[in-house]
């Protein structure tokens, strides 16, 4: 059953279809309005930087940590899986600032023609919200990482 499009809500995982708007858009404005000096330099560490942040939070999506509440899974299990979990979320968040950077960068070697300037207005949303989304899973997996071990601890 599907639901009305005003009656939904973000999801959980929202993080990863911004993720993928950010490089679908980087690569459209950049394709076409940079020129061959720019592009061949920062283009790649723009893309490199988008595709890595996006690997990075469809590794960390895809890590299942169990819900038990048996000491030796939460320790030996669950516990190392969440730590890589947070590891890969800090890190995309590390590649998402660096591509704010970069982007930035390019705008300010070469700047944005006028008839691209919705685009550039649409990577910056898209960033700061992804940005945002991010910085939210930061913060919950890390508590459910301190739960974990305070759970351990008992």
């Amino acid at each position: 059953m599907s639901v009305p499009a005003p009656d939904r809500k973000e999801s959980k995982a929202e993080f990863i279809k911004v993720g993928g708007e950010i490089v679908g858009e980087t690569l459209k404005l950049y394709g076409r309005q940079c020129y061959a000096d720019i592009k061949d330099s920062l283009m790649i560490e723009i893309y490199h930087l988008a595709s890595r942040m996006m690997e990075c939070l469809i590794r960390a999506n895809d890590i299942y940590t169990p819900n038990t509440k048996d000491k030796a899974t939460i320790e030996y299990i669950t516990i190392p899986k969440q730590q890589e979990r947070v590891r890969l979320f800090v890190e995309a968040k590390g590649n998402l600032a660096a591509l704010s950077n970069k982007i930035t960068e390019l705008y300010t070697v070469r700047p944005v023609k006028h008839k691209y300037r919705g685009q550039k207005k649409r990577i910056g949303e898209l960033l700061d919200k992804e940005y945002s989304l991010v910085k939210g899973m930061v913060s919950s997996e890390e508590n459910k990482l301190k739960k974990l071990i305070a759970e351990v601890k008992k």
